[in-house]
């Protein structure tokens, strides 16, 4: 919220939750979901992880990913339209021992189900990550910085394997 006020001039609200079981994020998103009258619901994953089916050898953090998408999936609202799941950062979750090749068997069979929707390459001339980059850098003046937000930024700057800007 400060780095959208202090960047941008506009006042933002930010909302987080706590690391809560489904039943309270789905309440949480409903409450949200009436509130603003939202249309649509986009469960970011920061990795692939979250693409993972449990049968894999390593399947990094599925836990905290499929509590936010199964309360996505659970909540309930008159205005709401559209959900989705989208993942960024192939090779991210490196860190936590997940596989690329379990990556691309996962997004293989949400093709073949028609659930795969595209794909884009994030590339420092655009915008959008010119801004990213600046919100995890004002971010990590006040917080510890994130492993995934960091790996994110050194995939973007051709980064790849067991590199780590994070201290």
């Amino acid at each position: 919220s400060k780095w959208f006020h202090d960047e941008h001039n506009s006042d933002v609200t930010v909302y987080t939750f706590p690391r809560w079981g489904v039943a309270k994020l789905t309440a949480a998103y409903e409450l949200l979901l009436a509130k603003l009258n939202i249309d649509g619901l986009i469960v970011m994953d920061g990795g692939t992880d979250s693409l993972m089916d449990g049968t894999e050898f390593e399947c990094g953090t599925i836990c905290e990913d499929y509590t936010s998408m199964f309360a996505a999936h659970l909540a309930q609202s008159k205005t709401l339209r559209h959900r989705m799941h989208c993942v960024l950062g192939l090779g991210v979750d490196r860190f936590h021992h997940t596989s690329d090749v379990s990556s691309w068997r996962a997004i293989a069979e949400l093709k073949l189900s028609g659930g795969f929707l595209g794909s884009i390459s994030l590339m420092d001339r655009m915008s959008g990550v010119q801004q990213y980059r600046k919100c995890c850098q004002f971010c990590h003046e006040y917080m510890q910085p994130s492993i995934v937000g960091t790996s994110i930024m050194d995939a973007i700057e051709g980064r790849f394997g067991d590199y780590k800007s994070n201290p």
